[in-house]
């Protein structure tokens, strides 16, 4: 008997998807009888047998034992995980098969040609678009990463059964199932349900599960997709500098109503991100080695390139022995340079890029000379190019992290270094006074270059906590790049003073200074979030007031005239 009789061709699903859904399901069913369940497994068949419309308590007294019930549930549940899985393959089964594809970037493209939409208005488009999702935490609807693990394997085994790989053992045609059995295995014994909540550490490694997985491939296609359509459809036009897709993560930098989100978990990170970013260059670049193999005994290589790698040879630690078996091979020599300062970079070491500018110098260096010399494939497609594509979009920050924290935080902690600084006139608490009075207070302070502490100043570890976020923002800023963080979000902005408190911790930290000729820089994105209806209303009038203010205007000039706002619900 089957575990379950499905028959998912009747309801005219495809031969492809349908044969999926069998395979899975009878797996599954194999694993359940593994474990001595065959009570399980009868119950299930029975379930799924019985007409839905009568079920009543009297049919099934089995579900009456706790244990039978949640038993049953997990079955059921990792069939539908299963199920899903199946269906995700077969989205991109027929999505291959399509062209051109509804919905597609070429047929977004294409649909502007047809509208008659100029070339030198799509290339003013691309020069302003700027498309940033961003990661948010959601503890509770996460799945750990142990069974995001064991799903990713047994898609992928599906996958192997489908395209018949060559296998090392000749008569290994069923690679793939034994590889999903195994994998469903394990699956029905690991419990998807934590131990714990997770931490806000658990938490940052989960996100940059998802970058290491699918987002670093997925953006250098789109952009790829991308190039190619507008080569299609509009031949001349170029992408801009700046990619197009970027991405953004709250996950180490959103402490709103979250005390677990300290200062050194935010450092953490921003770490987090660096590192695997770093070693996923590293990766590439050591694939990169074991592929650019000519020789320059049969073709030939930019002087650029041999002058930069004379360099190479004379400051970087290459061994007799990598220089007599590559003597003829400059790309690998070239390639071995990037793997050493990239190992340099993660490591701070002395040889370390200082930006991701000069690693991607690097790269378009060895594509240049590949150009040039009649490998025009490896130039501009495979691997060497999807590697240049990443370090553009993801440089050595991998997603920006934004950093959010509630209104109500920085009056408390603004409030305190006033009192500290006696900063307020009448000796009254910045909390006392009106919103007129405030916005006074602080655009004479700011206007002012002074710091309010003194080095040697106590503060309560709540205003301590506040502080020391925007040093850390000053820090990787100094450290590593701009791109580490570029907004400062703060959550349920009702008036101008909010905005102009969080400037104030900017300033003190050093991340809003003036220069000796006058002008003011900020290095940050000063974002208030408008969430109440009320505050949804006032927004309009408090952002005319607040860029009608000559401060402000300078303030905006150094960060290219851009105002971000964010709108809750």
């Amino acid at each position: 008997m089957p575990f379950l009789d499905l028959q998912p061709e009747s309801f005219k699903l495809s031969l492809e998807l349908s044969e999926d859904i069998h395979k899975l399901v009878q797996l599954l069913g194999d694993v359940l009888k593994s474990q001595d369940d065959e009570g399980l497994f009868q119950l299930a068949h029975k379930l799924v047998a019985h007409p839905g419309d009568k079920v009543t308590p009297e049919d099934f007294p089995e579900l009456e034992d706790p244990v039978v019930f949640r038993q049953i549930s997990r079955a059921f549940t990792v069939l539908f995980q299963l199920i899903n899985l199946a269906e995700q393959k077969e989205i991109v089964r027929v999505n291959r098969a399509r062209f051109p594809r509804r919905e597609s970037i070429d047929d977004a493209v294409k649909q502007l040609k047809d509208a008659g939409v100029e070339a030198s208005e799509v290339q003013s488009l691309l020069s302003r678009i700027s498309i940033t999702p961003s990661l948010t935490a959601h503890p509770t609807e996460a799945k750990r990463k142990a069974v995001l693990d064991k799903l990713h394997t047994i898609t992928r085994s599906l996958a192997q059964n489908r395209q018949a790989e060559l296998s090392s053992r000749l008569d290994d045609q069923n690679s793939g199932d034994e590889e999903a059995r195994l994998q469903l295995l394990t699956l029905w014994q690991t419990d998807e349900m934590r131990a714990r909540r997770l931490s806000v550490s658990e938490e940052i490694r989960n996100a940059l599960y998802f970058f290491d997985r699918s987002i670093l491939d997925v953006v250098p296609w789109l952009h790829e997709d991308l190039e190619q359509s507008l080569a299609r459809h509009y031949p001349g036009t170029t992408l801009p500098e700046q990619p197009v897709v970027e991405f953004r993560s709250w996950v180490g930098g959103d402490r709103d109503g979250n005390p677990f989100v300290t200062p050194e978990v935010t450092w953490e990170a921003l770490q987090s991100h660096r590192r695997l970013i770093l070693e996923h260059y590293l990766e590439k670049a050591s694939d990169l080695r074991r592929e650019i193999t000519q020789s320059i005994k049969l073709v030939h290589v930019d002087d650029a390139l041999t002058q930069s790698l004379e360099a190479d040879i004379r400051s970087l630690p290459y061994t007799e022995e990598q220089l007599g078996r590559y003597s003829q091979e400059p790309y690998v020599q070239k390639m071995l340079a990037v793997e050493f300062r990239l190992t340099d970079t993660i490591n701070d070491g002395a040889n370390a890029f200082n930006t991701a500018d000069e690693l991607r110098g690097e790269l378009e260096l060895v594509a240049a000379s590949l150009l040039h010399n009649r490998a025009e494939d490896l130039a501009v497609g495979g691997r060497l190019r999807h590697l240049i594509r990443q370090v553009k979009a993801f440089g050595f920050h991998l997603a920006t992290l934004d950093v959010r924290q509630h209104s109500d935080e920085h009056e408390k902690a603004l409030s305190e270094i006033l009192a500290l600084a006696h900063a307020v006139p009448g000796g009254r608490r910045y909390e006392t006074l009106t919103e007129s009075e405030r916005v006074e207070l602080l655009l004479g302070e700011l206007a002012s270059p002074r710091p309010f502490l003194h080095p040697a100043s106590t503060l309560s570890p709540e205003t301590e906590k506040t502080l020391e976020v925007f040093r850390v923002i000053c820090r990787a800023h100094q450290k590593w790049s701009l791109r580490t963080v570029r907004a400062y979000i703060m959550s349920m902005t009702r008036g101008l003073s909010d905005i102009l408190e969080v400037l104030l911790f900017c300033r003190e930290a050093g991340i809003l200074r003036w220069t000796d000729n006058g002008n003011l820089i900020c290095d940050l994105d000063i974002v208030p979030l408008f969430e109440t209806i009320d505050d949804l209303h006032h927004a309009g009038g408090l952002m005319r007031e607040l860029l009608s203010l000559p401060f402000y205007q300078s303030l905006l000039a150094s960060r290219d005239g851009t105002q971000e706002i964010m709108l809750g619900y």
